[in-house]
């Protein structure tokens, strides 16, 4: 099998040429999020988010753990949920959330415990996820700033828009 012709083929350490197609490759990604149609994409992606994360998130953050791994990208998608479901991005789409706005009022800490408690409650793992300091701190380090505004609570509910 051959490497397309548009990729160089030297490793990445040694080669010179991959960095104009690095740049590329971040550039386009970068007009992709600046476009203003990508909105309903990302609201899309939100939408019935209890679901998906327990689905997706959850077990690959479980086997991650009992390797003794922290999983940091899955803390960047807990980190992401709890902003959105704070207000930040697009509203709320999802009937399952409904359990999770209340948990995420809290103070950082305890709101991150609180969901991922929930997330993964007691039986999976001995005492939930929210009892699990490491990842707990992985998860907030993700976000040290959780800024608030004052539309957050009628945005969860797609009152604003």
């Amino acid at each position: 099998m051959s490497t397309p012709p548009a990729r160089p083929t030297e490793t990445r350490s040694s080669c010179r040429r991959c960095h104009p197609f690095e740049q590329r490759k971040l550039w386009l990604l970068n007009a992709r999020y600046a476009s203003s149609r990508i909105r309903h994409r990302l609201a899309q992606i939100a939408a019935d988010g209890s679901t998906k994360i327990i689905v997706r998130t959850v077990p690959v953050i479980r086997a991650e753990r009992a390797s003794g791994r922290v999983p940091v990208g899955c803390a960047t998608v807990v980190v992401a949920w709890i902003r959105h479901l704070r207000g930040q991005g697009a509203p709320v789409s999802d009937p399952g959330a409904e359990a999770y706005l209340a948990l995420v009022d809290a103070d950082d800490e305890t709101a991150v415990r609180s969901v991922l408690d929930r997330l993964d409650p007691a039986g999976e793992v001995a005492s939930g996820l929210g009892s699990d300091d490491d990842l707990v701190q992985a998860v907030l380090v993700r976000c040290p700033r959780w800024s608030r505004t004052s539309g957050d609570r009628r945005r969860r509910r797609g009152e604003l828009r």
